[in-house]
């Protein structure tokens, strides 16, 4: 009965250890802390959310619609107040059609960051990758279509849709722009999007795209009549004028 006595006590002793321990545990792990950051990519034109397959009127008094508006971002890096950078992303497929695709959910450290960066495009390494290798879903998964060939690799900005030129409500005309090559990736480093981070909590910015500035650039406007269609290796001059609005339309 002593040996009974003794075990049952030895028993007890270590299931109070084994509690005591759990409870503790917390306490002595130096458990992750994050925020989230989401970022909402809104596209718009005249201060207004832009719909694909919607008409609007461009400057020059001329009716388009757009209908396919998607594009890369590549190696996405928050800025810290001491201008050290963060990459949070590799590759981004954001397109119009798919709602999901334009927000962007991200754990962060907390803290005050300063902005974001990206490339827009695919960088030359992904931009070498084997499309067939990437499961569905991927943003460089071969069912995604934008992967042209071996030699031209992935499309890294596509816009299509139809401009109606005699304002007869008749859109009959295509402009069709599709970017690629590695000499046209670029880097986005103009943004002034200041954000803090907290612990369990969620912060919001947002990235704007001006589909008017698209086509009326700083320095170039491009005219979707005249200048309606690259496919970047039969007119790279078009092709390099569409990247660099499209870098001055985002804000």
């Amino acid at each position: 009965m002593r040996n009974t006595g003794r075990i049952f006590f030895a028993v007890i002793l270590a299931f109070v250890a084994v509690a005591c321990c759990k409870e503790e545990m917390p306490e002595d792990i130096d458990m992750p802390q994050t925020g989230t950051l989401t970022i909402t990519f809104k596209p718009e034109h005249a201060g207004a959310v832009l719909h694909l397959d919607s008409s609007y009127i461009n400057r020059d008094s001329i009716g388009f619609r757009m209908e396919v508006l998607k594009f890369y971002l590549s190696d996405l890096r928050l800025v810290k107040d001491d201008m050290s950078e963060v990459q949070v992303a590799d590759v981004l497929l954001l397109d119009m059609e798919d709602p999901g695709s334009l927000v962007i959910k991200l754990d962060v450290a907390p803290g005050h960051y300063q902005t974001i960066r990206f490339g827009l495009g695919v960088d030359s390494t992904l931009n070498a990758a084997d499309p067939s290798v990437y499961p569905a879903g991927h943003p460089l998964s071969i069912f995604n279509n934008t992967y042209w060939t071996w030699s031209s690799k992935y499309r890294f900005i596509l816009i299509e849709g139809k401009t109606d030129t005699l304002n007869n409500g008749n859109f009959d005309y295509s402009f069709v722009y599709h970017t690629g090559l590695d000499s046209l990736y670029r880097e986005v480093d103009h943004l002034v999007l200041p954000f803090h981070i907290t612990n369990g909590n969620t912060s919001n910015i947002d990235l704007h795209l001006d589909a008017d500035r698209l086509f009326y650039g700083t320095n170039d406007t491009i005219d979707f009549v005249r200048d309606n269609i690259t496919h970047t290796t039969n007119n790279f001059e078009l092709a390099r004028r569409v990247t660099d609005n499209f870098i001055g339309a985002m804000y």
